[in-house]
């Protein structure tokens, strides 16, 4: 993962990546690259602008929500800036 410095000690972003860690994990390479760009793309195919069919992708949903809701320390636990 790699992030804007402006943003590296953001504790909600790296909540959200996190999250993307654990989906990666849960379905693999071929397994989460093909659900998120598949939902990405039948977003895009029903006319919705980028950041809207973003938005709509589960599992950005996912880590949207969990990164909200996930408690503080969840961040730095296993996350390294660089």
């Amino acid at each position: 993962m790699s992030m804007r410095r402006r943003v590296a000690g953001d504790e909600r972003l790296l909540r959200h990546e996190l999250v993307h860690v654990e989906q990666w994990r849960r379905h693999g390479l071929v397994g989460f690259s093909a659900r998120y760009l598949g939902a990405y793309l039948r977003w895009r195919l029903r006319g919705h602008a980028h950041w809207d069919a973003y938005r709509r992708i589960p599992f950005e949903i996912e880590a949207s929500w969990r990164a909200r809701s996930l408690p503080r320390a969840t961040a730095s636990a296993g996350a390294r800036v660089t």
